[in-house]
């Protein structure tokens, strides 16, 4: 188990992949507890709110933390995105809850940092913007080539040193 925990290059701010790890099965496995306090209090209004919440959230426990690293990332990711979707927060903030939501968001941006998971998806959707950026120039180039083409009549020369003239920056 040791070698597919194992990580090659460094980490963020000095700090391991196995360090990163450590601080986000913290996170994760204190906001388990903190919502399962909650979920005890007997006669608690809040009490529903925070069993239905750690229900979501950890339908299976604090499992995940115990797998692969990138297999982790993604379990945490499916989380919080699943509080941004659902609207979770406002669960967290009804039960004083904003410190854990924080931990959990900061722990595992480190941890795809330090994983190269996040940098990796960031360059790939810059790729993707710079590519639809050039789709949408040759699309436009070639739109504006085909009216100036048809502006050009045989029954008048001007146009067609108008055509040229238009066109000329495009050849140069």
């Amino acid at each position: 188990e040791a070698a597919m925990q194992r990580l090659p290059g460094p980490a963020t701010d000095g700090l391991s992949a196995k360090d990163i790890d450590k601080q986000v099965d913290a996170a994760w496995s204190g906001t388990y507890n903190w919502l399962t306090g909650w979920a005890k209090l007997p006669n608690e209004p809040k009490a529903k709110i925070a069993a239905e919440l750690r229900d979501r959230l950890f339908p299976n426990g604090l499992k995940f933390t115990q797998v692969r690293y990138v297999d982790q990332w993604a379990e945490s990711n499916t989380r919080l995105s699943l509080i941004d979707e659902a609207e979770l927060e406002r669960s967290f903030d009804a039960l004083g809850g904003r410190a854990f939501l924080n931990a959990l968001r900061e722990t595992h941006k480190a941890y795809g940092e330090v994983l190269g998971i996040t940098k990796a998806q960031e360059e790939e959707a810059r790729a993707i913007r710079i590519r639809d950026a050039l789709d949408r120039l040759a699309d436009a180039l070639r739109a504006y080539v085909l009216q100036i083409s048809a502006m050009e009549r045989k029954s008048d020369p001007n146009s067609s040193k108008l055509v040229e003239q238009l066109l000329r920056p495009l050849m140069t």
